[in-house]
């Protein structure tokens, strides 16, 4: 009876492997990973936590391995981020007092990141300024995964915000919320936390603008204070754009700022923001303005402005590109007149700086001018829309 059990569990054993070998890599790898992953969820189940981390990372190791020496598929791919959310979360849940939290979390965010989508590059040739054929690579990023694994991933960053919000500030974990917007913009719980962050975020933006605000000397005033006392007040009312004393605020500020370029970029000496940090959509004009002067009489107008180029490339100038704006929108074109002190037509280079008068005739009396626009378009076939487009606008009130 021994000698036929043990002929059995061989005869078993042989047939497991010759069924196992029959397998392809890929089904190798993640037949071993559910293994491990199986012992996992049961150890946890039983409340074994050491145990849940060493079998849930010998089952990410599995698949790494393979994904190491053969091309990441797209099951194997699914299963390791899977794996690796289920882990993370179990992180952020039994670790979220640990100083070093944020360095786990980024472990997680940065290994997800590596094989959420698939790369694909092309090599594209165009002709240059000067008709050289010339060769650029793009890479094209390519949502191949199933749904399920973004909208997980997604939800996943929302635990993520919320733990460095706690642990750091409420601008940190947005970042990790803007992300997972990025990744799936129609997951309920992303659009709800987005509506609940929205609140803390203008609350957080209006207490920066009114340490500005405050400490503006009307009279004359520092530039610092009053471009971050803009740029915090304009942030204010972008996440919460019925707040009223954000736009209480603004009505003092502009006037202020009439004169002096809306350079965001000073925020990182002056708030200490990072780069990335500085709102694009605030952030949104490569051509900065300063009205210097504002003088109406009758239909008539004369503005004094200087203009800087942000842009990465040289911009045209001449006066038929700016425009005053009244405040229901309508624009009314400067005339050249060739007087000797209007702005001159020319290339402005990049970083350089120009500064004259601008004419405006034919203004309706009745025309409530709020602001100076310079808008200037040419032909760019390497432009998204065929278009390279320059502009700024500048509130005087």
């Amino acid at each position: 009876m021994k000698k036929f059990i043990r002929t059995f569990m061989l005869a078993l054993f042989i047939v497991s492997s010759l069924l196992y070998c029959s397998k392809s890599p890929e089904e190798q790898a993640i037949s071993k990973a559910d293994d491990y992953y199986k012992k996992a969820t049961e150890a946890l189940k039983e409340g074994k936590q050491r145990t849940y981390l060493v079998y849930s990372n010998r089952a990410l190791k599995t698949l790494l391995r393979y994904m190491q020496k053969d091309s990441p598929t797209v099951k194997v791919r699914a299963k390791y981020i899977l794996i690796n959310i289920d882990l993370g979360k179990n992180i952020l849940k039994n670790y979220a007092a640990d100083t070093s939290i944020k360095e786990k979390i980024y472990a997680f965010y940065e290994d997800i990141n590596n094989y959420l989508f698939k790369y694909v590059r092309d090599t594209i040739k165009y002709k240059d300024k000067n008709g050289n054929v010339k060769t650029k690579i793009k890479e094209t990023k390519i949502r191949d995964l199933p749904p399920e694994v973004y909208s997980k991933y997604a939800e996943f960053l929302v635990a993520i915000a919320d733990t460095i919000k706690n642990y750091e500030s409420v601008r940190e974990g947005f970042k990790y919320l803007k992300y997972a917007q990025l990744i799936d913009s129609t997951n309920s719980i992303v659009k709800s936390e987005m509506k609940k962050w929205y609140k803390e975020l203008a609350q957080d933006a209006l207490e920066r603008a009114k340490e500005y605000y405050e400490a503006i000397d009307w009279k004359d005033p520092d530039p610092d204070d009053a471009i971050a006392a803009e740029y915090f007040t304009l942030l204010t009312l972008k996440y919460d754009p019925n707040n009223k004393e954000a736009k209480e605020m603004l009505k003092k500020i502009r006037p202020a700022m009439a004169g002096i370029y809306s350079a965001y970029i000073r925020l990182i000496d002056v708030a200490g923001l990072e780069p990335e940090e500085i709102d694009d959509d605030i952030n949104n004009n490569n051509v900065l303005l300063a009205v210097v002067d504002f003088k109406r009489r009758g239909k008539s107008a004369v503005v004094e402005v200087s203009i800087y180029n942000n842009s990465y490339n040289p911009i045209e100038i001449r006066p038929e590109v700016f425009y005053l704006v009244d405040k229901d929108g309508n624009k009314y074109q400067a005339k050249r007149t060739n007087r000797k002190d209007e702005i001159p037509s020319k290339i402005l280079d990049t970083e350089w700086e120009e500064r004259g008068k601008l004419y405006f005739y034919n203004i309706p009396k009745k025309a409530d001018i709020v602001a100076l626009m310079y808008y200037m378009e040419r032909p760019d076939k390497d432009a998204p829309t065929g278009k390279e487009i320059h502009k700024a606008i500048k509130y005087i009130k």
